[in-house]
């Protein structure tokens, strides 16, 4: 073993291989499969999502109008991370207006997220936070139709 601080430079490189290698040889078994792309046969809707529309509105959006009596909200961003190990989160970030007071906040929900083998692109969402019920979405080349809490949320990658 070297002592002149290069100890992981060959590690790294040999576990960049050896990850290289597996990816190769799950690139080539699934290419036996049907002639699919490997990497749609791993995951084709995995990834990063980022709101356009809440609603059939483009963000900024009022959710909710206090009419001067109350606060009014504004869904101002939102995105859906759909991981390759079937998890998901969906998050948005608001814009909360009190009077001249204007403050930010965040929300997520996380979960895991599955498709059928009848329908690769119906998703099904179970959330793991409490009071969020399970949703579905839907999913055409990179854009992803979510219906959640009786709202339409379009996505695109």
């Amino acid at each position: 073993m070297p002592t002149d601080g290069r100890r992981g430079v060959g590690r790294s490189g040999r576990g960049a291989a050896a990850r290289v290698a597996v990816f190769a040889a799950l690139a080539i078994t699934t290419a036996g499969c049907g002639g699919d792309d490997p990497l749609e046969a791993i995951n084709p809707i995995g990834g990063l999502y980022n709101l356009v529309t809440y609603d059939g509105d483009e963000p900024p959006v009022t959710i909710e109008d206090g009419g001067g009596a109350a606060p009014t909200t504004e869904l101002i961003a939102g995105l859906l991370v759909l991981s390759f190990n079937q998890t998901f989160t969906l998050a948005a970030d608001f814009r909360v207006t009190d009077g001249a007071e204007t403050s930010f906040q965040s929300w997520n929900v996380s979960g895991d997220w599955s498709t059928t083998e009848d329908d690769r692109n119906a998703v099904a969402f179970a959330p793991d936070s409490t009071g969020v019920a399970a949703f579905t979405g839907s999913v055409l080349g990179d854009r992803m139709t979510l219906s959640f809490e009786g709202v339409t949320w379009v996505l695109e990658r």
